[in-house]
């Protein structure tokens, strides 16, 4: 085999999960359809909270989600990027980055685009055109912006394509492939679009900050005298994007993560009321049985008895 024809050919990606294809989690390979480019092409839509995902990274992968429904979270250096339905995430090749929260009824699409050293190939395209399409994925403004309404459509056509041409022909692999790069352009150009600027929600970022670190404390008319509104507006706003008022979501989150230290480790209930911003190990006690009806050395020992 020549050099030039080497070039061609990368090892498979090692990806940190399996690929699947069910109704609630499809986890597609496009390589093997004429896209060397695209190892995972995804369609998640999760009926229940799932575990928080630790930081990782993605080698030669640029990753790409775009919100369907629900509030979703990512952290990459210490930062939180809450995003919204009809915002596109992007994080660059081995960045560090984690989902923070995957809260019931999150619904994404996600797409990784492999951008290996090299002279490979991508889309199958002419050297020049390859290192530009490099560039332009590569130093995108911004993370965190507004799609353009053609992205969902793409997605959804790749689905599409994937679930209904012939398999193993020519007018498959052209499809997926053109299907792929009219998703990659309509990404780039809304995050260089002035209407790919998104202004944070101060809310919403609060949201998100309880979320990931619900031991804080968030006393309300501080947070409303930062925000510049009233704290019965807060409380309002709130409410609208959460369903519960800052101190219900707060507690409720604080249980969750209890529920969490109580499961993982076995330090002691008093350790797990001091680290989440309880009162006293008794209030913690208090509001854990409120919400689950039991008490925190119950819900520990019914988990070892399950076991």
């Amino acid at each position: 085999m020549s050099a030039k024809s080497k070039s061609t050919h990368q090892p498979k990606l090692k990806l940190p999960f399996e690929y699947q294809d069910t109704p609630a989690e499809r986890v597609i390979d496009l390589e093997p359809e004429g896209v060397p480019c695209v190892p995972v092409l995804e369609r998640i839509g999760y009926g229940r909270k799932v575990a928080e995902v630790g930081e990782h990274v993605h080698p030669e992968c640029v990753e790409i989600v775009y919100c369907r429904r629900g509030e979703l979270v990512f952290e990459s250096k210490g930062k939180l990027h809450p995003f919204r339905p009809g915002m596109v995430f992007v994080s660059q090749p081995d960045e560090p980055h984690r989902l923070a929260s995957l809260p019931r009824g999150t619904a994404f699409y996600g797409l990784f685009f492999r951008i290996p050293r090299g002279n490979f190939p991508l889309l199958r395209l002419p050297a020049d055109e390859a290192r530009w399409l490099k560039r332009k994925l590569t130093s995108l403004p911004r993370r965190l912006f507004k799609a353009d309404a053609s992205v969902p459509r793409l997605f959804r056509r790749i689905f599409r394509i994937y679930d209904t041409a012939p398999k193993r022909t020519p007018e498959r692999r052209f499809l997926i492939r053109t299907a792929v790069t009219d998703l990659l352009l309509a990404i780039a150009e809304s995050a260089e679009s002035d209407g790919g600027r998104e202004t944070p929600d101060p809310i919403e970022s609060l949201v998100a900050e309880m979320r990931t670190r619900p031991e804080g404390n968030f006393p309300l008319h501080e947070l409303a005298e930062r925000f510049g509104i009233t704290a019965e507006a807060l409380r309002l706003r709130f409410r609208k994007i959460t369903g519960m008022p800052p101190h219900a979501f707060l507690m409720a989150r604080r249980i969750d993560r209890a529920k969490e230290m109580l499961r993982d480790s076995d330090i002691s209930v008093a350790s797990v009321a001091g680290r989440l911003g309880f009162s006293s190990p008794q209030n913690f006690a208090t509001q854990f049985r409120l919400a689950t009806g039991t008490t925190p050395l119950a819900w520990r020992s019914g988990l070892c008895e399950r076991a």
